[in-house]
């Protein structure tokens, strides 16, 4: 009975090792996934984008492509 239990105390060290290892890794990639390299861009130069301030560019873009992805609009 003795050995049972210290096998089961093994085992849920093993386990605990192997949670810790996965939540450390798991937690490094979703640090990674927040980084940005998209630089800021400045307010002016945001002016001149086509659809910045334009509500009907969408609508508008999207009734001259022909078709996206194979699909006709």
């Amino acid at each position: 009975m003795k050995t049972y239990l210290l096998i089961l105390e093994d085992q849920l060290l093993n386990l605990n090792k192997l949670l810790l290892i996965f939540l450390l890794l798991f937690n490094v990639n979703l640090s990674k996934a927040q980084e940005c390299a998209t630089p800021d861009i400045d307010i002016q130069e945001a002016a001149n984008l086509p659809w910045f301030g334009n509500p009907d560019y969408l609508p508008t873009f999207m009734d001259s492509v022909r078709a996206v992805d194979g699909i006709p609009s």
